[in-house]
Order: C-alpha cells, then structure tokens, then sequence
C-alpha cells in the first residue's frame, strides 16, 4: 500500500492534474485503495510494468470528495488525463506508449461505463 507521501511526491514527479487542495488529499487518503473497488474487484495496478497507483488513488479520494454525479465525470476524465501524462512521460518507445494507452483506454472505459453509474446511485446522485 503506498503511503500518503509516495502518493504525493508521484503527483509532482508527474505533475497530475488534481482537483482539491493538498490538505483534502491528505485528509481522505484513507478512503484510496488503489486501482480497482474497494471490497470488490481488483485490477492490476500497472500497465505492462508502469505504476498508475497514484492516478487511481487521486480518482478513489474525488468521486469520495463528489458532491453530484458531473464531479464523478470530471473526475473520471483528470483520471484519464492522468494515466496518459504517466504514459507518456515513462514509455520508452512508441510501441509501449501505444499498448499501455488502449489498456488505459479500456480500463476508463469500462470505470467509465459500469462503475460511475452504480457508485453514483450508491451515493443517491442519481
């Protein structure tokens, strides 16, 4: 489990896009648990090797922070944006840049598709 500091130091060394201050961060980081949902599913943290822990914990700690549905949205899509800035920045060559893109594509995808709605309604937004 990574810690609050490694999560943060991923965010500068990578310069992801957040939508909170530093200190709501730090105050709901127990709520992350990585890429997958909590008590449910677990995907893999990695795309062919490369780490997206701290994209996903940034998502976990902004839909628990969403006040509506629309901030579940936007923080799917920082999700996104965030996984394709790690790609990019660490992928040695276009070949892996490909690959671990449509992985990435997927996963959104299928967060996108399946679990906004059902954590939404959980959350009574819709």
């Amino acid at each position: 489990m990574m810690t609050f500091d490694e999560f943060w130091d991923d965010i500068i060394e990578y310069s992801l896009e957040l939508n909170y201050k530093y200190h709501e961060y730090k105050s709901t980081f127990k709520q992350a648990n990585g890429c997958g949902a909590k008590g449910s599913i677990k995907v893999p943290d990695h795309f062919l090797w490369l780490y997206i822990t701290a994209t996903c914990n940034i998502h976990d700690i902004e839909w628990h922070l969403a006040k509506n549905h629309d901030d579940l949205i936007k923080a799917n899509q920082r999700w996104r944006r965030n996984m394709e800035k790690i790609i990019d920045q660490k992928s040695a060559n276009w070949l892996m840049v490909r690959l671990r893109r449509r992985l990435a594509y997927r996963y959104y995808t299928e967060v996108k598709m399946i679990g906004t709605n059902s954590y939404a309604k959980d959350r009574g937004f819709l």
